[in-house]
Parts: structure tokens; sequence; C-alpha cells
């Protein structure tokens, strides 16, 4: 399998997801044949695409890690990738905010496999997880950057709050001032995931705990996932995010920190 084949494959399953839980054996042809920094650059630069990569990227290293503890490189060129998309984050964003949401929501679902792998390791993850998420929700954001800033509240809180519970309630409080501030672009669906991350806080991240009177959620915060597609695909519907130009994004973002790393 050459370079162009797996960048196809990583596609493909990228596309499987909506469909239900990819068979392992589809990972299977991914560890031999390539060199491990070809491997991680391709989940790197799909990850950066295609948000619904970030959870396959994660089971990848997984299967990678539980079939042959050997894949020590591949671990360690990824977690390079993502440590250096952090490093350079203020670039990355500058460069394209789609591809930096996508680099945190990459961010959160590694270190959920790194902390299965290497707990130590995962530990570099954890500075990263909240400064990014910090920025999202406070640092000149649009209607995108908020919606990912809540659906990770909502997916990864309970793993944020036992590393650091100081840090969480600072993001709660910014989520809390988002929720009732006039930014134009706030709106229902928006403002329901919020809220949903603020009832979660507030009962420690438990859905059990939630009363039932506070549990119903509206269809779009159910089906968050395809809301949060659909939100990125109207955008690029309508000139914001074009999807025919990540190619080039990426392209641009990798020529400009290679150069950074020379000097």
């Amino acid at each position: 399998m050459d370079e162009t084949q797996l960048r196809s494959l990583f596609s493909s399953l990228a596309e499987l997801t909506s469909q239900g839980p990819l068979p392992v054996q589809a990972y299977s042809m991914l560890v031999t044949r390539l060199p491990p920094s070809a491997v991680a650059e391709q989940l790197h630069q799909r990850w950066l695409a295609d948000y619904r990569f970030a959870p396959v990227a994660a089971s990848i290293l997984l299967h990678m890690h539980r079939s042959d503890a050997r894949h020590l490189a591949v671990m360690s060129s990824v977690l390079a990738l993502l440590l250096n998309d952090f490093k350079s984050s203020l670039e990355v964003r500058h460069c394209s905010r789609l591809m930096y949401r996508n680099s945190v929501r990459a961010t959160f679902a590694m270190y959920q496999a790194y902390a299965q792998i290497d707990s130590y390791v995962a530990k570099s993850l954890v500075s990263p997880m909240f400064s990014s998420l910090m920025t999202l929700i406070d640092n000149d954001p649009d209607a995108a950057d908020v919606e990912v800033a809540g659906l990770m509240m909502c997916d990864y809180g309970k793993t944020m709050y036992d590393l650091n519970s100081y840090q969480v309630d600072s993001i709660i409080v910014k989520i809390r001032e988002m929720l009732i501030s006039d930014e134009p672009f706030m709106n229902k669906e928006i403002r329901q995931i919020l809220l949903h991350a603020v009832d979660l806080w507030s009962f420690g991240f438990s859905e059990l705990h939630i009363p039932e009177c506070l549990s119903y959620l509206p269809k779009p915060l159910k089906n968050h996932e395809n809301h949060d597609r659909n939100h990125e695909n109207h955008h690029a519907e309508n000139g914001h995010v074009k999807e025919q130009s990540h190619e080039e994004d990426l392209k641009k973002l990798q020529k400009q920190l290679s150069r950074e790393s020379t000097v």
C-alpha cells in the first residue's frame, strides 16, 4: 500500500463512521508497508480536514498498540504532530479556523487513546486540551468555535473535571457568560448545547443525576454530530468554509510551520 492508497482508505473510513462502528479488520492493512512517519502524517492530514476522523484515528492507534506494542514509532509521531499543532496553534487558527477546531477535536480523542496506551505520555495532552477549549470559547470566537467548545465539554467534561476541576469551573464561567451574551451568532441550537454542558457540570457530569425535568434534550442537541456536520456544510455552501480549499490550506500551513521549525 502506498501513501495515495492510504489516503483513500482513511477517507473511506471517515465516511463509514456514519454507518456504525468500524470493523477492527479495517485497520490491519495500516500497520505494515509504510514508514511510521507516513502513517502518522496521513492520519494528521485526515483529522485536520474531516472532524469525523478524529475518533477513527484514535481507534487506529489503540488497535495498533493492542495488536503489536512495537508500533511505538507511530504513537510517537502522532503525539509529536499533536503537540506541534498546539505549539503553533495561532498559525493554525489564522490559516484555517476549521482545521484548528478539528485539531482540538483530535486532541481530545487522542487523549482518550493515549490514556489507555500510556497514562504518563497522555499527560502531555492535558494542557493543550484546556488551553484549546478556552481559546475556542474566549478568543474572538465564531459560531462554530463556541459550538465545538460546548460539544467537547459535553463529551469530555467528566474526564476534564477529573484532571483539573478548577480549570473546568473557569471554562463553565465562560460558557455561562456566552449563554447570556448578545453575540449575533448565538442561536437556539448553540444555546442548547451550552446549557446542556452547564447542566452536566451542575450534576457531576452524570446524565443519570440530571432531573427528568431537565433531561429532555431537543433533537438538534441529541443529534449534535449531524448538526455540527450540517452546520459546517452550510457554511461551505455560503462561502465561509470551502471544502475544496482544505488541501490548499493544509499545504500552506505545512510550509509555514516547516519554515518556522528551521529558524
